[in-house]
């Protein structure tokens, strides 16, 4: 007999009215609660399947994939108004965002954040990065098909930097006519604008498409003061060549990307109360590009092969200003110039991997070979120039029996020039129950090398009287983890989904930077960094354009102050989100809701050999968009709101947990228009 339904709701309740002991019972029971309404209907479900690529063998729908790739569409990017990653991702559970005023934002997935998750462009792994992140304002997704994220450890295809999860945006590779033309405005209300086209040309078995594009902010200010900016101003341009050419059975792909910023940084008047007549402007230079050859296909019915070679070049500098509080004039300022902050990055990176690719085997296996180097230049690079090297092997064996059960074991053999070699294994299964409920476990250990910079960065600033030290530590030890994941989906009925998802990390040795000590702070390895959760997928449809999916979840971190303090174990924060789309048939319109819950996150810090709860406060954020399409589909045209509620300044507390600070997550409520034209 099944289960009543409001058993399960009342399940979701339990999620928020949380405590560790209730967080068991979720984690144990729910998977077995959702089982329960495998007697309520029979009708199969719609396959709405999206070919995914991401760690897997070769091109394969997302209900056979091994692993749970999540997917973010064209269609959706358009929708949200988003430009870049960082847009895109405010509104998913499981993800935290975090802001900082130069080094931009970061991403944090199941609670590991920085050097723990990769980020990919067809592949390729994208350099450049600040106090461990990549920002994300600078993740351009123009020309982007698609997004896929994997959440959790992927170590033993990706390599280090990939124990927290992999975000691999996909470019969009083939047109569908001969001649394709794309121009796109887009216009947001706190004084941003951005401008793309494309054009595309296909003739017979080669095609070639060229992309640019221009973004420009004006910066963004909540504080009564006329040089204070949460949100620095930046000007930044992107531009795509792109070159696909059909052999046979293969594709070959030769990519050129380039990204260039500017951002400019305001000195603080503040200091001017002190009598001060002048103040130091910075203006931030980046530039990235990057040459990418891959050739991917079937070299023969049995067997599909994907080769990837590329290099990236990565270069980040400021000019510092004068400033004449008196007169506003400014002069090039001699203090700290060019060349004395200029950090220069380069990569050479090849992966290439071949697989079985046939259905009449029930063992797949895949052999990969991926390669690595990685240099630094400046002047705070110990001196001045250091360079790393990895060269990885791997080896996937799946098994599968009757397309019910599927089972994996996938082993890594990883040599690093510094660290020396390390095995890497990892388990995954997935079971099929009736063809419409399926179980995925991933069992996987983690590991990752210290960067060069947190080897050999060698940082040295003036504040006025005082020199402030940021250094590498070359005895650091490398980073182990093991990780526990399920994602447990059942399809009710043609038109009800649902999911339920758990996970575990636990990370040795995390490398983090260390509190100021005598003006100086260094790179560390900590004992432990764990952290766990759950996390429900309610998702509906139906055939009148009408689909709405809600989740709900909840992440505890480990609380490292409780080694030696009496203070919990862990602390935990909940999320929901929730999706609605409405098509208006005889209006042509469709209307679309995002909406985000991000709870409260406690933390503790220790004052004067005291124990202080702190926390990050909550809030809300909703978008809501009104989309309509003309002349066949050739205009597409989005108005929305971003951040309805009009949330700004979020109290919080900083990472080395000493004193409270304002995260600027959101910039208050903005309203966005954008049309796109195509011939």
């Amino acid at each position: 007999m099944g289960c009543h339904p409001l058993h399960y709701f009342f399940t979701i309740y339990m999620t928020f009215q949380f405590t560790p002991r209730r967080l068991i019972y979720i984690l144990l029971l729910l998977p077995f609660k959702i089982f329960c309404f495998a007697s309520i209907d029979t009708i199969p479900a719609q396959n709405l399947d999206e070919v995914v690529i991401t760690a897997q063998h070769s091109p394969t729908l997302e209900s056979k994939a091994l692993y749970k790739v999540y997917v973010v569409p064209r269609q959706t990017i358009n929708t949200l108004g988003a430009n870049n990653l960082r847009e895109l991702l405010l509104n998913d559970i499981n993800l935290n965002i975090k802001q900082h005023t130069v080094f931009g934002s970061s991403i944090e997935i199941q609670g590991v954040s920085k050097e723990n998750i990769k980020i990919l462009v067809d592949g390729m792994p994208i350099i450049g990065r600040l106090n461990g992140i990549i920002d994300l304002n600078q993740i351009s997704l123009l020309n982007i098909q698609k997004v896929e994220m994997i959440q959790g450890p992927v170590s033993v295809i990706y390599g280090t930097d990939a124990t927290g999860g992999v975000i691999n945006l996909i470019t969009n590779k083939y047109l569908d006519k001969k001649r394709n033309c794309l121009a796109s405005l887009y216009y947001e209300s706190i004084d941003a604008f951005q401008a793309d086209v494309s054009l595309g040309l296909k003739l017979n078995n080669d095609q070639i498409r060229i992309s640019s594009s221009l973004y420009d902010f004006n910066g963004f200010r909540s504080i009564a003061s006329a040089r204070v900016n949460n949100w620095e101003p930046r000007r930044q341009y992107n531009s795509n060549v792109h070159y696909l050419k059909k052999i046979r059975n293969l594709s070959l792909s030769l990519q050129g990307q380039y990204f260039k910023e500017e951002l400019n940084s305001l000195g603080d008047t503040v200091k001017s109360r002190s009598g001060q007549k002048s103040i130091t402007d910075l203006d931030y230079f980046t530039s990235r590009y990057s040459i990418l050859s891959n050739l991917n296909g079937n070299i023969h019915r049995n067997y599909y092969l994907d080769a990837t070679i590329d290099y990236q070049n990565y270069e980040r500098f400021n000019n510092p200003y004068n400033v004449n509080l008196t007169d506003g004039s400014r002069t090039p300022s001699t203090v700290n110039p060019k060349e004395n902050n200029i950090e220069v990055f380069d990569q050479w990176h090849t992966r290439s991997q071949i697989s079985s690719n046939t259905t009449s085997s029930p063992l797949q296996w895949t052999s990969g070979l991926e390669a690595q180097q990685e240099s630094a230049k400046g002047e705070r690079i110990e001196s001045g120039q250091k360079k790393i090297s990895t060269i990885a092997i791997y080896q996937t064996l799946q098994y599968n029996l009757k397309n019910n059960f599927q089972i994996q074991g996938a082993l890594r053999y990883s040599y690093n020039d510094i660290y020396g070699s390390a095995w890497i294994p990892s388990f995954q299964s997935k079971i099929n129950f009736r063809e419409k409920t399926t179980l995925r476990v991933t069992l996987a250990r983690g590991f990752r090398a210290p960067s060069l910079k947190e080897l050999f960065l060698d940082f040295k600033i003036a504040a006025g009287p005082v020199t402030y030290h940021i250094a590498g530590n070359p005895e650091l030890e490398t980073e182990s983890s093991y990780h526990i994941q399920s994602n447990f989906s059942h399809a009710i009925n043609h038109n009800f989904t649902v999911e339920n998802s758990c996970f575990y990390n636990d990370i040795k040795n995390q490398i983090v930077l260390s509190e100021l000590v005598n003006n100086n702070r260094n790179y560390l390895n900590i004992d432990k960094f764990r952290s766990y959760g759950t996390s429900v997928l309610l998702k509906f449809q139906n055939n009148n354009g009408f689909s709405f999916s809600t989740s709900g979840g909840i992440i505890g971190r480990y609380n490292k102050v409780s080694e030696q303090y009496d203070s919990p174990t862990f602390v935990y924060s909940p999320e929901v989100s929730a999706l609605l789309k409405y098509e208006v048939p005889y209006l042509k319109l469709i209307l679309s809701s995002f909406y985000k819950y991000t709870g409260k996150t406690p933390g503790y810090i220790v004052d004067k050999g005291n124990v202080l709860e702190v926390s990050k406060n909550d809030f809300h954020n909703i978008n809501l968009t009104l989309s309509r399409n003309f002349s066949n589909n050739k205009i597409e045209c989005y108005f929305g709101v971003k951040n309805l509620l009009d949330v700004q300044n979020i109290d919080t507390f900083n990472e080395s947990g000493t004193a409270h600070t304002t995260d600027y997550q959101l910039w208050g409520r903005t309203y966005f228009f954008k049309t796109t034209l195509k011939i």
